[in-house]
């Protein structure tokens, strides 16, 4: 799973957590953080449904619902609302 992380207006943001976690359990499988080009990257096992949270250090959040059926690249354009 791969993808970029977005403030409103479409600039990437930088340093942001992104973790996927277990639907159920909210168990971290894989972390990341986002590049100078808010890319972030994530290895999946094997298909399935997850949350992705993705997180400011202080501030905004999202977490998304990710179904994963099959081996390959997902990707996923966030956008994060600003620090308020």
């Amino acid at each position: 799973i791969a993808g970029w992380v977005r403030d409103e207006s479409g600039a990437p943001l930088t340093g942001i957590a992104v973790e996927l976690e277990t639907s159920r359990q909210r168990f971290a499988l894989a972390r990341a953080s986002t590049d100078a080009a808010g890319r972030f990257q994530l290895i999946v096992a094997r298909g399935g449904s997850y949350d992705l949270a993705v997180s400011r250090e202080r501030g905004s959040a999202a977490r998304l619902v990710v179904r994963q059926v099959a081996a390959g690249t997902l990707d996923l354009d966030v956008t994060l609302p600003s620090a308020r």
